[in-house]
């Protein structure tokens, strides 16, 4: 999730685990957030972001591998600090000596997919045990490094800018009430941007099991401070969006509880899940 305020130049990153378990928008139960859009695509996504987090989301940008690689490209790859050779034999990343590599597409994509990150250290391999809380600090990594890129490469120029977002644009997929005209104009609004701006959030979460899968489960208080940012307001102002709710059905009556967090979703609370 990305929070851009243009008046302050600033901009916030938010960086959520695809083995959350949340209460998936559209049905009735819960399951990790990456089933979302499998099972409703996009729009089933950003209702369940907004119904279990309580945050407003504008708008939707989609990458895939292809576009990812184009992205890329456009940069004339990416520059990425190594102290150690690194490999993920599942992922393809294979970065033989340490020390400062530009990644082409290739290894940049298996560097941002890399769930099996491995080290050489002392003469064997080491492998992360992070999962994919450690993946995401390499994205966010590789996202710094790549701003850091596109300003290197003149994004500060007019003409150099206006070719980037365009080289973009043609390897994402937007929302229909997102187009060029709008992108070009924030990342004007953006030219004295600094990565140094770029404020990087991670979610506390914990392992968890849940039918034999290996799951994470959000620390919901210790959330609290850093999704008060991404709702646009202060630790003294609360809104129903902010307000999660876990609805436990002690009637005997069965749905109940789903029927309750239904009427509760409507008048604008975030639902926790049901039970």
């Amino acid at each position: 999730i990305l929070r851009v305020d243009p008046a302050s130049s600033r901009a916030a990153l938010l960086s959520i685990p695809r083995d959350l378990w949340v209460p998936v928008a559209g049905t009735r139960g819960n399951d990790r957030i990456n089933t979302a859009v499998q099972i409703g695509g996009p729009e089933a996504l950003i209702q369940t972001i907004t119904d279990y987090f309580g945050i407003p989301i504008n708008h939707y940008v989609q990458v895939d591998f292809q576009g990812f690689g184009e992205l890329v490209e456009a940069l004339d790859g990416v520059p990425v600090y190594f102290p150690h050779p690194v490999r993920d034999l599942r992922s393809g990343l294979a970065v033989d000596e340490a020390g400062c590599v530009t990644l082409d597409a290739r290894n940049a994509l298996g560097f941002v997919r890399s769930r099996a990150y491995q080290e050489y250290v002392d003469g064997s391999w080491r492998t992360d045990p992070t999962g994919d809380l450690g993946r995401i600090r390499r994205q966010q990594e590789f996202i710094v490094e790549a701003v850091e890129r596109a300003f290197d490469k003149g994004l500060r120029n007019p003409v150099t800018l206006d070719a980037l977002i365009d080289s973009a644009l043609d390897a994402v997929t937007i929302d229909d009430s997102l187009d060029g005209g709008d992108v070009l104009g924030l990342a004007r609004q953006f030219r004295k941007f600094r990565p140094e701006n770029l404020d990087i959030y991670s979610l506390p979460v914990v392992d968890d099991t849940i039918g034999g899968a290996a799951v994470l489960q959000l620390q919901t208080q210790a959330a609290e401070p850093v999704l008060d940012i991404f709702r646009n307001q202060g630790p003294d102002t609360l809104t129903e969006s902010a307000v999660r709710v876990q609805v436990l059905n002690g009637t005997g009556t069965p749905g109940e509880a789903a029927d309750t967090a239904d009427a509760l979703r409507e008048a604008g609370c975030a639902i926790a899940g049901t039970g």
